[in-house]
């Protein structure tokens, strides 16, 4: 459904748009990765609670795959699940700013914030909370 979507959007779009088009198709791309990656989670957390209640062997799909892993690939998973997140929700704010900057919605300027060093401390350490 989703290519059909984009082929409709993609062909009522002018050649001159193709840029903004682009970023926009990107910026789903990006929150389809934060989604899937915390839909991902959610079902760990309930994979483990079903596995801590001995009731593992319920489970069917990708949550008794996650209650079958060992404690070194839950953790990879939860790596590669914060990866995941954290790479989609930069490509998506990444890909709405290129957005809005090729429509003319946005300056092109540079934005400078007071403080926008700690901002961005910040920011990193809540990505690792």
């Amino acid at each position: 459904a989703g290519g059909i979507g984009g082929w409709i959007v993609a062909n009522r779009v002018q050649m001159t748009q193709m840029p903004e088009l682009v970023a926009g198709f990107h910026s789903l791309v990006g929150l389809a990765a934060v989604f899937i990656g915390i839909n991902a989670d959610l079902e760990m957390g309930a994979a483990l609670a079903a596995r801590a209640a001995g009731t593992a062997d319920q489970l069917a799909g990708f949550a008794a795959t996650i209650a079958a892993k060992t404690e070194v690939e839950l953790s990879i998973l939860k790596v590669e699940l914060f990866l995941g997140i954290l790479i989609g929700a930069i490509t998506f704010t990444g890909s709405i700013i290129a957005y809005g900057k090729l429509a003319g919605r946005l300056s092109s300027a540079a934005l400078t914030l007071a403080g926008r060093h700690a901002l961005n401390f910040a920011a990193l350490l809540a990505c690792f909370a």
